[in-house]
Protein backbone atom coordinates (compact mmCIF):
# COMPACT_ATOMS: atom_id res chain seq x y z
CA UNK A 1 0.00 0.00 0.00
CA UNK A 2 2.99 2.53 0.73
CA UNK A 3 4.25 2.03 -2.78
CA UNK A 4 0.72 2.98 -4.20
CA UNK A 5 0.65 5.87 -2.14
CA UNK A 6 3.84 6.98 -2.77
CA UNK A 7 3.33 6.80 -6.49
CA UNK A 8 0.20 8.75 -6.66
CA UNK A 9 1.06 11.85 -4.87
CA UNK A 10 4.19 12.11 -7.73
CA UNK A 11 2.25 11.45 -10.38
CA UNK A 12 -0.65 14.06 -9.35
CA UNK A 13 1.90 16.00 -8.30
CA UNK A 14 0.95 15.97 -4.50
CA UNK A 15 4.29 14.81 -3.34
CA UNK A 16 6.65 17.19 -1.66
CA UNK A 17 9.86 15.41 -1.81
CA UNK A 18 11.92 17.29 0.33
CA UNK A 19 9.48 17.57 3.35
CA UNK A 20 8.77 13.39 2.99
CA UNK A 21 12.68 12.65 3.22
CA UNK A 22 13.33 15.04 5.79
CA UNK A 23 10.83 12.96 7.46
CA UNK A 24 12.34 9.52 6.86
CA UNK A 25 15.86 10.81 7.81
CA UNK A 26 15.06 11.74 10.82
CA UNK A 27 12.90 8.45 11.85
CA UNK A 28 15.65 6.29 10.19
CA UNK A 29 18.03 8.05 12.15
CA UNK A 30 16.16 7.24 14.99
CA UNK A 31 15.75 4.23 13.92
CA UNK A 32 11.70 3.96 14.19
CA UNK A 33 11.82 2.98 10.68
CA UNK A 34 14.08 -0.23 8.92
CA UNK A 35 16.31 1.11 6.39
CA UNK A 36 15.43 -2.35 4.36
CA UNK A 37 11.86 -1.68 4.21
CA UNK A 38 12.29 1.73 2.93
CA UNK A 39 15.01 0.70 0.39
CA UNK A 40 12.36 -2.09 -0.59
CA UNK A 41 9.72 0.56 -1.51
CA UNK A 42 12.44 2.65 -3.27
CA UNK A 43 13.58 -0.42 -5.23
CA UNK A 44 9.89 -1.40 -6.37
CA UNK A 45 9.82 2.51 -7.32
CA UNK A 46 12.39 3.16 -9.24
CA UNK A 47 12.42 2.45 -13.35
CA UNK A 48 8.93 3.08 -13.53
CA UNK A 49 8.54 6.50 -15.39
CA UNK A 50 11.24 9.62 -15.25
CA UNK A 51 8.90 12.00 -13.36
CA UNK A 52 9.05 9.07 -10.47
CA UNK A 53 12.71 8.61 -10.57
CA UNK A 54 13.42 12.19 -10.13
CA UNK A 55 11.12 12.01 -7.28
CA UNK A 56 12.67 9.31 -5.56
CA UNK A 57 16.19 11.10 -6.39
CA UNK A 58 14.77 14.35 -4.28
CA UNK A 59 13.78 12.34 -1.62
CA UNK A 60 16.64 10.64 -1.39
CA UNK A 61 18.99 14.15 -1.82
CA UNK A 62 17.36 15.41 1.44
CA UNK A 63 17.31 11.97 3.56
CA UNK A 64 20.62 10.63 3.17
CA UNK A 65 22.53 13.42 5.09
CA UNK A 66 20.12 13.16 7.85
CA UNK A 67 21.29 9.97 8.68
CA UNK A 68 24.05 9.05 11.01
CA UNK A 69 27.40 9.04 9.96
CA UNK A 70 27.63 5.49 11.40
CA UNK A 71 26.14 4.09 8.74
CA UNK A 72 23.01 2.05 9.33
CA UNK A 73 22.27 -1.40 8.37
CA UNK A 74 21.14 -1.52 4.81
CA UNK A 75 22.34 2.23 4.31
CA UNK A 76 24.45 0.89 0.79
CA UNK A 77 21.18 -0.33 -0.72
CA UNK A 78 20.16 3.27 0.13
CA UNK A 79 23.55 4.40 -1.65
CA UNK A 80 23.29 2.63 -4.14
CA UNK A 81 19.06 3.41 -5.53
CA UNK A 82 20.38 6.78 -4.91
CA UNK A 83 23.01 6.05 -7.82
CA UNK A 84 20.37 4.38 -9.87
CA UNK A 85 17.96 7.73 -9.78
CA UNK A 86 20.55 9.56 -10.08
CA UNK A 87 22.60 8.47 -13.08
CA UNK A 88 19.22 8.05 -14.98
CA UNK A 89 18.17 11.95 -14.12
CA UNK A 90 21.74 13.11 -15.23
CA UNK A 91 22.21 15.08 -12.11
CA UNK A 92 25.07 15.70 -10.34
CA UNK A 93 25.19 14.36 -7.08
CA UNK A 94 23.77 16.96 -4.31
CA UNK A 95 26.58 18.53 -1.85
CA UNK A 96 25.26 17.63 0.95
CA UNK A 97 25.05 13.91 -0.17
CA UNK A 98 28.64 14.35 -1.14
CA UNK A 99 29.61 15.25 1.85
CA UNK A 100 27.64 12.19 3.43
CA UNK A 101 29.49 9.82 0.91
CA UNK A 102 32.67 11.25 1.78
CA UNK A 103 32.18 10.62 5.78
CA UNK A 104 30.84 6.88 4.69
CA UNK A 105 33.32 6.34 2.38
CA UNK A 106 35.55 5.20 5.54
CA UNK A 107 33.40 2.38 6.52
CA UNK A 108 34.25 -1.10 5.16
CA UNK A 109 30.77 -1.72 4.25
CA UNK A 110 29.50 1.20 2.47
CA UNK A 111 33.58 2.54 0.87
CA UNK A 112 32.66 0.84 -2.66
CA UNK A 113 29.46 1.98 -3.01
CA UNK A 114 29.94 5.72 -1.45
CA UNK A 115 33.41 6.09 -3.69
CA UNK A 116 31.98 5.03 -6.72
CA UNK A 117 29.25 7.39 -6.51
CA UNK A 118 31.53 10.36 -5.56
CA UNK A 119 33.59 9.19 -8.58
CA UNK A 120 30.84 9.82 -11.01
Amino acid sequence: MAIEALLASIETSRLVPHALGQTLGKLLHAGFVPVQRLADILVQARTISPLIDDAVRQVLEKLLPLLSTVPLRNTRKLIEGYADVQSRTRRAVAAAVATQLQTWSQSAALKKAATHLLST
